[in-house]
């Protein structure tokens, strides 16, 4: 986390320093990130008092100010523009919530588009040296159909322990990618701790311990390995972190049913078959597997699990509400994406 902004060498593009605004900024992950690639943040907005509570803890030289976007967008730049600083380079990034475009969501995905065209008119209004927008993936359709440039990343490109995929929007930069597909940060990467606490032998392996996959039709099946990036951190609705499980399974053979039934209806190999159709019968294994809930993740873990190690939390239920916590942190911008956005400046 920055402490210090004057540690950092200024971020400039050509010749001029960077200022960024970060409106919908949430907990501030993405003024987490520009700080970070050097950049200064000369404003940050949210309409949600917890979270401009944690964005002043842990950016307390930022302007942070609760304002409620959505309505005259002249006011809003006039607001704006109180902030910036003359011959600067000026980039704007806007995270509009995306609970109505998630695919965890009911709602209908139009109900969530007012925040983005409104973001998108005062992007235009503006005109900013360069710009960014970030959502789920499903807006991704609506962006295409409105001609909109945009990029999905996955934030486990760019060094976070987690398979984090989501819309950017945006012109003049180039998020360039850090790591490879052999080069993912695991989750036991991240939290070492967790190697010595839960005595992990052997990650990868399904008889080993595992993360939950949190969101929308989740399963323990989509649980992944320690070894690995974590599935995508789901801040809607959270009461508690990620949980982790220890699987167990035991493998019998086994001849598949050609039937349009479950696979419980096929056999042992030690029986005879089902009845032989005009399709070729399956070898496969079949087993039992028995997931045991172990504990779960710790805010402090899952902040680490965004990319955001070191990320202070407004003391819980005292001034924020747990659940808030857990709101903020997995709806927030992993910052070295953000990082990468900024020093990806044209």
């Amino acid at each position: 986390m920055v402490n210090d902004y004057l540690m950092f060498r200024p971020l400039k593009v050509g010749g001029r320093r960077v200022q960024v605004v970060d409106l919908f900024c949430g907990g501030g992950g993405f003024s987490e990130g520009a700080l970070n690639a050097g950049a200064t943040v000369v404003l940050s907005i949210d309409a949600w008092q917890p979270a401009v509570i944690t964005h002043q803890l842990n950016h307390p030289q930022t302007p942070c100010l609760k304002f409620a976007l959505g309505d005259s967008i002249p006011e809003a730049a006039a607001l704006i523009r109180l902030y910036l600083k003359a011959g600067w380079h000026f980039h704007l990034h806007a995270s509009p919530p995306c609970q109505a475009l998630s695919n965890a969501s009911n709602a209908k995905p139009e109900d969530g588009l007012g925040l983005v065209d409104w973001t998108l008119a005062l992007i235009e209004y503006m005109k900013p040296d360069s710009w960014s927008l970030e959502n789920v993936l499903p807006l991704g359709k609506y962006l295409k159909q409105r001609e909109v440039p945009f990029e999905k990343l996955n934030a486990a490109h760019f060094g976070v322990p987690q398979l984090r995929k989501r819309v950017f929007a945006g012109e003049g930069w180039v998020a360039k990618e850090s790591h490879s597909n052999e080069e993912f940060v695991s989750v036991l990467d991240a939290l070492p701790h967790l190697n010595g606490e839960l005595n992990v032998v052997n990650p990868g392996v399904i008889e080993e311990f595992r993360l939950e996959s949190m969101g929308a039709n989740a399963k323990r099946s989509r649980d992944s390995d320690l070894g690995e990036p974590s599935r995508t951190i789901c801040g809607s609705g959270n009461q508690v972190g990620a949980r982790i499980f220890k699987h167990t399974l035991n493998m019998v053979g086994a001849a598949s049913s050609l039937s349009r039934r479950a696979v419980s209806s096929d056999v042992n190999l030690d029986a005879p078959s089902k009845t032989v159709t005009n399709q070729t019968p399956i070898l496969r294994a079949i087993g039992e597997t028995k997931a045991v809930r172990v504990r779960s993740l710790t805010l402090e873990e899952t902040s680490t699990l965004q990319g955001w190690p070191g990320m202070k939390i407004p003391d819980t239920p005292h001034v924020i509400k747990k659940k808030e916590a857990w709101q903020i942190i997995g709806n927030m911008v992993c910052p070295p994406v953000a990082k990468a956005i900024m020093e990806g400046l044209k």
